[in-house]
């Protein structure tokens, strides 16, 4: 049975509205464009699920700025064979409820992390290399795995560290607040869904002082709300700063704008799994009784369709990049030899009647209208090429995330815009969940909604999954990559630029995998 941990139903049920109350200058207001839909830390690698964990909860590593890994709850590891690693962990951590942080709760967070069937996206998927854990002493663990594992604590790097003493402790349990226990810069204070939640500082945490004492998340997935609420002041930091909204802000002399390059891509999903798919008609609009997407010629002249640069600039203002591969420059699997197709609708036309399909056919783009900056813009822009190529556009239909999600990984979609932060140093984890064929039970391509299956470009990622020699396994990501983009498995369109804007000299850690961590979040005078 897990830690009792009572909270008042006035804080768990009542939170400020934006502008409702007035921050000291010791208080932050930061208005978060992804709206937290669980607080259960196990339950989902979605930013939905995890977008306010990393301040409540630590990780055995921290990934940095530059994605290279820094230690954590782990103060270090190291391998002991190919199968075995031993990790040492940071002594005298608290979790908030004054607990001592051990061995025991890692093992514990592992194997809970493992047992989440009903997420439509399981934190498993970072624990399914693991055999078992051993608990050493109080301070160590060794870990064996299925099979050699060199990037395991780039993978259980990712779960979050929760007390042992929880138990069997529910999904419900951490929604309610009674299981938000962790060791992290912040206390779970409330939240209302879809709302706000609000931490405040844990004067106990072991790392650098928090820099705030109580924080409020407000959630505003409006783009145009986002920034009048940080013209107004009732917020003091926004992120997912809309692209045509950042000139305006730059010239705000009480306003400061940040910005990075990301390694956060939006891409298309083809559905290659149905040989009827759902949204693919003729151009009279009836089923047609074989999928035009499986056939690599049709991808291919829809990807020739696309002019991306004109997306990046008109579209995204220009802050984002074309893109012709899944991994951003500076990662490990980048090839220099991977750019994104030309625009070139005469060869994409000439492509669909090879394929057989010389007048074209009929189909329907979905996306999700609040998770990335203008993203039903690009839908649009995208149906309108697609349609100047010979495409029928029954319809372009874009649904709220938390609606989009669900349908997408039930594979109802036949054509959908989706996007993924690789916040790993290397491709490998991105290729082995992203792309490579469906297997549950291994726990590989567990984020492939469009099903795209090849058996070699499985193999290269495999051994590239086991090779400890880092320039040998960025050469099997190069060539597995090659292979699937060259079968266009899903259509690259574009690396993202992260944007924050702050107001009141605040400052902002602008970071490639657009993590919008309170901890990045400095005051004014801290400079």
């Amino acid at each position: 049975m897990f830690r009792t941990k009572l909270w008042s139903a006035t804080a768990l049920t009542v939170a400020a509205a934006v502008g409702g109350v007035q921050a000291s200058a010791s208080d932050l207001v930061f208005g978060r464009s992804t709206p937290q839909s669980v607080l259960d830390p196990h339950y989902t690698v979605q930013p939905t699920g995890v977008a306010i964990a990393t301040d409540i909860y630590d990780r055995l590593v921290r990934f940095g700025l530059d994605l290279q890994l820094e230690p954590g709850l782990a103060l270090s590891w190291k391998p002991l064979d190919e199968m075995t690693w031993e990790i040492k962990l940071r002594p005298e951590v608290v979790f908030h409820d004054g607990s001592t942080f051990d061995a025991a709760d890692v093992a514990y967070s592992l194997e809970r992390a493992s047992s989440m069937p009903e997420s439509p996206s399981p934190m498993s998927v970072n624990v399914a290399a693991v055999e078992r854990v051993e608990v050493i002493d109080d301070l160590t663990l060794k870990i064996v795995t299925k099979e050699p594992t060199p990037l395991l604590m780039n993978q259980i790097g990712h779960v979050f560290i929760t007390p042992s003493e929880l138990g069997d402790a529910t999904t419900a349990d951490f929604n309610s607040g009674a299981a938000a226990i962790g060791t992290g810069p912040y206390k779970f204070v409330s939240w209302i869904p879809n709302e706000n939640v609000e931490v405040e500082a844990f004067r106990d945490y072991w790392g650098p002082a928090p820099e705030w004492d109580r924080v409020r998340m407000q959630f505003i997935t409006d783009p145009a709300a986002r920034t009048a609420a940080l013209l107004s002041g009732q917020v003091d930091v926004i992120d997912a700063v809309p692209p045509a909204d950042v000139p305006m802000l730059k010239a705000n002399a009480d306003l400061t704008v940040f910005s990075a390059p990301s390694v956060r891509l939006l891409y298309m999903h083809l559905d290659l799994a149905n040989d009827n798919s759902p949204w693919i008609t003729d151009t009279e609009g009836n089923p047609l009784e074989v999928n035009p997407l499986k056939d690599p010629k049709v991808r291919k002249a829809l990807s020739l369709m696309l002019n991306r640069q004109a997306i990046a600039d008109r579209i995204m203002d220009g802050l984002a990049a074309p893109a012709g591969q899944v991994a951003a420059p500076g990662q490990g699997g980048f090839s220099d030899n991977m750019p994104p197709d030309p625009y070139d609708v005469d060869q994409a036309r000439a492509l669909l009647a090879e394929a057989g399909y010389p007048d074209g056919f009929g189909m329907t783009l979905h996306c999700a209208t609040d998770r990335d900056v203008n993203t039903a813009e690009s839908a649009q822009a995208i149906a309108q090429m697609w349609a100047r190529g010979g495409i029928k556009i029954n319809a372009v239909d874009c649904q709220p995330y938390s609606v989009y999600s669900s349908a997408a990984t039930k594979g109802e979609f036949s054509a959908f815009i989706w996007g993924r932060n690789d916040s790993s140093p290397d491709t490998s984890l991105n290729l082995r969940n992203g792309y490579m064929t469906y297997d549950a039970d291994r726990g590989f391509g567990s984020y492939n909604r469009g099903r795209y299956s090849n058996q070699e470009f499985d193999a290269l990622v495999a051994a590239a999954l086991q090779e400890f020699d880092q320039e040998t396994r960025y050469q099997l990501l190069r060539d597995a990559t090659d292979i699937m983009i060259g079968e266009h498995g899903v259509i690259p369109l574009y690396f993202l630029n992260a944007t924050w804007a702050t107001r009141g000299g605040i400052t902002f850690d602008a970071n490639m995998a657009v993590n919008s961590m309170i901890q990045y979040v400095h005051p004014a005078d801290a400079m």
